[in-house]
């Protein structure tokens, strides 16, 4: 099911303060599906819209999320699509038949599906335009599409899968399903489930038990998601996992004046990178005039290159005192998610234009340059070359570079750990919020060599005043939960999710599941590893809600199908559901 449009005012903006460093998680190089010009690629989609149903919920603007999507498939994304239109059950199954044949041998099959959908007795299922809102067990196969078929259409596709369902999962009982001796059917229907779809990946427009919106305002011609997923995939340079970042944060914003507010998230798993646009390619060099910055000499060892330590040219100090060609507020740098930057910064300069300032020695495109390699966003993934303009930003002084490469050696060995150390305090001596997060949680643990409480609570304090909210988790894990907890439930309430997920830890941390569910809830359907496993764990025992084997596997089975999860709570997951076993 999705929720129909006619809705009120205009979406808010709202600043996302994530957790510290969450970008910042280790990526291995992997070997890309490049552009499929390049590489004679075969891909090809099925895209579905329905809304015209003559006896269910009419959905205005699906027919017009479909064309979007077709429109921003085809092109420089390399698509042949199958497309299906306010399809009945006859036509639905003739456009999945064409898919099935285009897919078999095809390099990549993308399905994107908006309208109604359910679940009944394990199976999913699309709901065709002229379906019933009543119908039997024996007559189901026929009135409606179980989406397996749509799967198994896609499953001739060599390399990659992926299913895109913009479909509402609230409870609602949208169809009744009668046995065949007239009496109603005990099993329940509910909204659309997990879907095993093997060496591929879901992405559902919204969480488990919430809307889909067919619409963010007024007037608005594709719901929120379908407009989202349509920019994201005509962004040159996206790999598959920041088009999922970026569309969640977009939907998340413009519903934000909606209750309540739409979370995408994904599901499932994929083991090379994926563009549906290339990457710029930069020449070896780039001399376009640029007015910015000068890299003093000086020199950057990097250990680990080949030969022992590869030298790069920079500042050993702080930069000179010019504005910077990247004009984004160091405020902003110390509270806001990097990788989410990065994408917008490539909305509004090309990523040579971004390289030309790296090399001029502007830090804030050095700090870029170093997301836009690291994890594949305007560029070809390159954790290397991302960690080479990252030590360049670092050398400038500025203290973006300073704390994330801080952050990438605090697992080190001894020298890293020093050097992380020196590095926090440099960035913290700059009221960076986020260094003063990491150097106050190291100073307290002693996880550098170095303890000083008191002043690790101040730096705590001085960062949670600046808005950074892992340091309010971090105020109340080490002993001032009464004055935290209430200003991250506040951080909650103004609808910021990964409050949720910092607050679902600390209260099952401390054994106290009737006030952690809420929470839990909250941070799971936003998409928060830690806080899948955590529900899972309450569902599993019937701690805070009522026990569920079947719910705790769901929300396992979500947790361990994340791009990010802490290896700690990996361990925690695997030891629950071997215990449901």
């Amino acid at each position: 099911m999705r929720a129909g449009s006619g809705f009120g005012a205009a979406a808010i903006a709202v600043a996302t303060l994530l957790t510290a460093f969450q970008a910042s998680a280790a990526v291995t190089a992997q070997e890309p599906l490049s552009a499929p010009a390049a590489q004679g690629e075969r891909r090809v989609a099925l895209v579905i819209g329905n809304g015209a149903y003559s006896t269910w919920t009419g959905l205005n603007n699906a027919d017009d999320d479909a064309r979007r999507i077709r429109a921003a498939l085809t092109g420089a994304a390399g698509f042949e699509v199958v497309d299906a239109v306010d399809a009945d059950v006859r036509t639905l199954r003739e456009k999945i038949a064409e898919f099935a044949e285009k897919a078999a041998g095809a390099d990549v099959a993308m399905v994107y599906y908006s309208g109604h959908g359910f679940e009944f007795e394990g199976a999913n299922y699309l709901v065709p335009v002229d379906a019933p809102q009543k119908t039997t067990r024996s007559l189901l196969r026929f009135k409606f599409v179980d989406m397996q078929e749509v799967l198994d259409a896609a499953a001739g596709a060599k390399a990659f899968r992926m299913l895109f369902l913009d479909a509402c999962r609230t409870a609602d009982q949208v169809v009744s399903i009668d046995d065949n001796d007239g009496q109603r059917s005990a099993a329940f229907v509910r909204s659309v489930g997990l879907v095993d779809l093997p060496q591929s990946v879901v992405f559902y427009a919204t969480a488990k038990g919430k809307p889909a919106y067919d619409a963010a305002g007024p007037g608005a011609s594709n719901s929120p998601f379908a407009e989202s997923v349509a920019r994201a995939i005509e962004t040159p340079g996206l790999e598959l996992s920041q088009v999922f970042k970026v569309v969640a944060e977009k939907v998340w914003t413009d519903t934000a004046h909606l209750k309540p507010r739409q979370q995408p998230f994904q599901y499932g798993s994929w083991y090379k990178d994926f563009y549906f646009r290339p990457p710029e390619t930069l020449q070896a060099s780039f001399s376009a005039p640029v007015e910015a910055y000068r890299l003093a000499a000086s020199e950057v060892r990097v250990a680990g290159a080949e030969g022992g330590a590869s030298v790069i040219r920079g500042a050993a100090a702080a930069a000179p005192a010019v504005r910077a060609g990247l004009d984004i507020p160091t405020e902003r740098l110390s509270r806001e998610d990097g990788a989410v930057l990065a994408v917008q910064v490539l909305a509004e300069r090309k990523a040579e234009e971004v390289r030309a300032l790296a090399e001029a020695g502007d830090p804030v495109a050095l700090y870029m340059m170093s997301f836009f390699q690291t994890y594949g966003i305007g560029l070809q993934r390159d954790p290397a070359a991302g960690r080479v303009w990252l030590e360049k930003a670092a050398a400038t002084g500025h203290p973006a570079g300073q704390a994330l490469l801080g952050y990438q050696l605090m697992d080190g060995g001894r020298e890293d750990r020093v050097r992380a150390l020196d590095l926090f305090e440099k960035a913290s001596a700059q009221g960076y919020a986020k260094a003063k997060s990491q150097l106050g949680h190291a100073l307290i643990t002693g996880s550098l060599g170095k303890t000083d409480r008191a002043r690790g609570m101040r730096l705590l304090r001085e960062a949670a005043d600046a808005g950074h909210l892992y340091a309010l988790f971090a105020l109340a894990r080490y002993g001032e939960a009464a004055e935290q907890i209430p200003l991250l439930e506040k951080a909650e309430a103004q609808g910021l999710p990964s409050a949720s997920d910092w607050l679902c830890r600390l209260r099952t941390d401390a054994r106290k599941p009737d006030l952690a569910v809420r929470h839990c809830e909250a941070g799971a359907t936003a998409g928060h590893a830690g806080s899948m496993v955590r529900l899972s764990e309450m569902y599993a025992r019937g701690q805070g809600v009522a026990k569920s084997a079947d719910e705790a596997r769901y929300w396992l089975r979500l947790a361990l199908g994340q791009p990010v999860i802490e290896a700690a709570d990996k361990t925690r997951a695997e030891q629950i559901l071997r215990g449901l076993r």
